[in-house]
């Protein structure tokens, strides 16, 4: 039996295709904000940081509901909302949310969090192809806390793995 026909490949190979190839303009829209920021500090204007921080957090955690789970339109409105929420902590550094950044647990995140980023496609391929054994009979992984449980397994197992390889 090889990799290639196992149904732990066909289980989990639409995850990583979606991963690496749908996501990875959100790293772009990133890098664009990190431009901005480089060239005009001053580019948002003065009281616009809150606002901008409330409609990216507002489409990263809508866009499904509204548009659908698997509509690209939801994932470019969340790349967008991710983008909007980096630009409104970076340019305007008197945020509330700066706070909340400046915890330790979260600045450790923040240090391993390159490995983190590398790791995490991994934990979601194993935790996608053990979901009949994580999860309790009766709950589907599409459930909300079925999605749930999975992603604490997700990050519970991403963090040892980023801060052993940082």
């Amino acid at each position: 039996l090889t990799l290639a026909n196992s149904d732990l490949f066909e289980t989990a190979a639409p995850y990583v295709y979606q991963f690496f190839v749908d996501y990875q303009f959100m790293f772009v829209l990133g890098m664009v904000v990190a431009e901005l920021y480089r060239r005009d500090p001053a580019l948002l204007p003065a009281g616009a940081a809150r606002p901008l921080l409330v409609l990216s957090l507002a489409a990263m955690f809508g866009a499904r509901l509204l548009v659908g789970y698997k509509s690209h339109w939801s994932i470019l409105i969340e790349g967008l909302g991710c983008a909007g929420l980096i630009a409104a902590l970076v340019f305007d550094r008197r945020l509330i949310a700066h706070r909340f950044l400046q915890w330790r647990p979260i600045k450790f995140l923040g240090t391993v969090s390159y490995s983190f980023y590398l790791y995490h496609a991994t934990a979601i391929y194993i935790v996608v192809a053990l979901t009949p054994w994580l999860l309790p009979p009766g709950l589907a992984s599409r459930s909300i806390a079925g999605g749930l449980i999975l992603a604490v397994l997700c990050v519970a197992i991403t963090i040892p793995m980023a801060w052993a390889s940082f």
